[in-house]
């Protein structure tokens, strides 16, 4: 295979430790939606695909691939009082808040980035959130300067597992698909790369994925994105 030209890479679970930067405000979500009513949002949490045992996402859950207008879809039957679109609404600002205070990067993600662009490679973030919760971990983190794509659900390329924001990154970058990788934690990231013809597939284990489940269609699975440039360089994928 070709040296790589690009990287696209999921949000949560993939950029973020899933568990450990969402569980918890996701509960506060369910809380504050609920009344403070503690069965109700117990409920929420486990429609949304939280196992009570575990306090794990379920992969490929909701919460774990859903976009807001799933989540919501999947809460209003619980929730009447609040309109569709408002619902949807309340959902969305969610991120944008917590993810300023909760969101917790596998790793610094300036340093990462730029090493990364050092190596000659374009990189993307294409996320089942909106785009504007992207835009602020790239802020947060001081790394939006070496991202110049952004996509979300919200962005008007479609959703994961479609190939729409993994087309729209390598029409951006003027790549061809084949010489373009997805990075991500779940089936829907590697399905979205896969359906558009990306030439590597890489999986991550910081998210509700796992390793058996994410073997079936990535050309690896690595603990995280912290062996990412490593293994790309004993591929012969990228040069240093």
């Amino acid at each position: 295979m070709s040296k790589l030209s690009g990287l696209l890479f999921d949000k949560n679970g993939t950029l973020i430790d899933f568990h450990k930067s969402w569980v918890a405000p996701m509960w506060g979500l369910a809380d504050v939606l609920a009344g403070e009513d503690g069965d109700l949002a117990a409920l929420l949490m486990q429609e949304a695909g939280l196992e009570p045992a575990t306090q794990r996402v379920r992969p490929d859950s909701i919460l774990s691939v859903g976009t807001a207008r799933d989540l919501a879809n999947a809460w209003q039957p619980f929730l009447p009082a609040i309109g569709g679109e408002a619902l949807v609404g309340r959902i969305n600002r969610f991120p944008l808040r917590a993810g300023k205070t909760t969101a917790e990067p596998v790793l610094p993600l300036e340093t990462f980035f730029g090493a990364l662009r050092d190596c000659g490679l374009a990189l993307g973030v294409a996320t089942s959130d909106s785009e504007a919760s992207a835009h602020a971990l790239l802020a947060g983190s001081q790394s939006a300067a070496h991202v110049g794509f952004v996509s979300g659900y919200d962005s008007g390329h479609g959703s994961k597992a479609g190939p729409g924001m993994a087309l729209a990154f390598a029409e951006a970058i003027a790549a061809p698909p084949e010489r373009l990788a997805v990075i991500g934690d779940n089936l829907t990231d590697l399905l979205m790369g896969r359906q558009a013809g990306y030439g590597c597939l890489i999986a991550v284990l910081t998210g509700t994925g796992s390793e058996e489940s994410l073997a079936v269609y990535a050309d690896v699975v690595l603990p995280s994105i912290a062996e990412l440039k490593d293994w790309l360089l004993q591929e012969g994928l990228i040069e240093d």
